[in-house]
């Protein structure tokens, strides 16, 4: 089930500009590919503005493997 993002503009920055604020992600598991695939990126938000696409698929963050939404998530709350 896709995991909405958006919901953590809030987190990390009051304003809720930090890159990734409006994307909604799903699992990635293609093949050996882990991570997220963004499924949404809200117009207008600040991950449409930073070239987030619909079909991208987030493997790293911060310089640390993205395994699957969970941890994507936990790695954006730092943000």
């Amino acid at each position: 089930m896709p995991k909405d993002m958006s919901a953590l503009g809030s987190i990390g920055k009051a304003s809720g500009e930090h890159a990734l604020a409006g994307v909604i992600l799903e699992p990635a598991l293609t093949g050996e590919r882990t991570g997220g695939k963004v499924t949404k990126v809200a117009s207008r938000s600040s991950a449409s503005q930073s070239g987030i696409q619909a079909g991208d698929i987030i493997l790293k963050m911060d310089r640390k493997n993205v395994k699957d939404v969970d941890d994507f998530q936990r790695l954006t709350r730092k943000i």
